[in-house]
């Protein structure tokens, strides 16, 4: 479960059949880079998923990254269970024929997008048409105004795109449009997007942080 469902101790609890959770994301790993409300939130979710995870005999991860991070707090049978993609994100158009860059994910510390953003700036000096579309929603208000900053401040204001949350539609064409996927992650548990990208036939630029290193 990626947000915490409260009901599920006691039903587990309750219940005599044979549950299995599945876990897309480990609070836990997340805490460090988050603050304020955000990071009290995670310090309660990540008990409640401690919770959880004791609560039952069988749970679902998508790496053996996160199935390290699982085992530490519950005697569980833990399975990795890795993540796929659908078969429309393997027949897509080949670009629009100029350098475009894409990250995919929520916009938060942990992604990195910063780094990406720098990164950018300095590539822009070789590729001047490029440009890069940052796909999905905020997850910190705080984050998002000192990337928009970062942009101002690194005269990318025409060269990069806040696209925000997208449809599963929408997201096959922005893979289909561009050139080049980074995931620049610092944390994850997985990283479903560089899936899709590879399936996409994009070219692939990520961090080996977590999951991501076992692809």
């Amino acid at each position: 479960t990626t947000q915490p469902q409260y009901a599920i101790p006691f039903l587990l609890r309750k219940s005599k059949s044979r549950a299995l959770v599945s876990v897309y994301g480990v609070s836990r790993n997340e805490i460090a880079f988050k603050s304020g409300c955000a990071r009290l939130k995670s310090h309660f979710g990540s008990v409640h998923e401690t919770y959880v995870l004791r609560a039952t005999r069988d749970v679902a991860v998508l790496s053996e990254y996160a199935k390290t991070s699982v085992q530490r707090h519950t005697a569980s049978h833990v399975h990795v269970i890795p993540g796929g993609v659908g078969d429309r994100f393997f027949r897509l158009a080949s670009g629009t024929g100029t350098p475009r860059v894409i990250y995919v994910g929520g916009l938060e510390m942990r992604k990195g997008i910063h780094d990406l953003l720098l990164a950018f700036s300095i590539a822009r000096r070789s590729v001047p048409a490029a440009t890069l579309r940052l796909v999905g929603p905020s997850r910190s208000d705080a984050y998002v105004k000192y990337l928009r900053r970062l942009v101002e401040d690194k005269d990318l204001r025409d060269a990069v795109t806040f696209v925000g949350e997208v449809t599963e539609e929408q997201l096959v064409k922005e893979y289909g449009d561009a050139s080049v996927f980074v995931l620049p992650s610092y944390e994850e548990s997985f990283g479903l997007a560089v899936l899709e990208a590879m399936a996409a036939g994009k070219a692939v630029i990520a961090s080996g942080a977590g999951g991501v290193g076992s692809m």
